[in-house]
């Protein structure tokens, strides 16, 4: 018996967490998610990618959606702007807390989330809600005012990223 419950655990425990691997989204599923805002085709302002789509909205909501021609660009792309975001958030922390602040990285309202072929990174400064994600090839980077957080967070959840 006790063997049966550790056998339905460990299948509970596969079914609730899957395999840690998601799809990427598509080029119509990512356009019909921000059909009420506007959506505008930027590929051409970049070498690097296969697609790419810049979203604007109220509440400073900006959105960017990189189908990039490899899964090493769409990575170095991912590391640098996380770094970007880290050093805004420092600079926050170093002006809240006067020039003697030693800043820390723990500091950081932050949350990452990885798996097999992904990566979601959030991040809460003072006045803005940073979204950061790639799976496989492609990568959505998403910024609103902290206040709008909830809108920013639930169409990307929509996408899995």
């Amino acid at each position: 018996m006790k063997k049966l419950k550790i056998l339905l655990l460990l299948v509970l425990v596969l079914f609730t967490t899957g395999c840690g691997k998601r799809v990427p989204t598509t080029e119509e599923k990512f356009k019909d998610t921000f059909k009420d805002y506007t959506v505008e085709d930027v590929t051409s302002d970049f070498n690097f990618v296969n697609k790419a789509f810049k979203v604007t909205g109220s509440n400073d909501l900006v959105v960017i959606f990189f189908d990039c021609k490899s899964v090493d660009v769409t990575k170095d792309i991912y590391y640098d702007e996380i770094s970007n975001i880290t050093k805004k958030a420092a600079a926050e922390l170093i002006a809240d807390n006067g020039k003697e602040y030693e800043y820390n990285e723990n500091d950081i309202e932050k949350t990452i989330i990885k798996g097999d072929n992904y990566t979601i990174a959030q991040y809460s400064l003072k006045d803005t809600y940073y979204r950061v994600s790639w799976i496989d090839n492609t990568y959505i980077y998403g910024k609103v005012d902290i206040g709008s957080k909830t809108t920013l967070v639930n169409l990307m959840n929509s996408l899995k990223y």
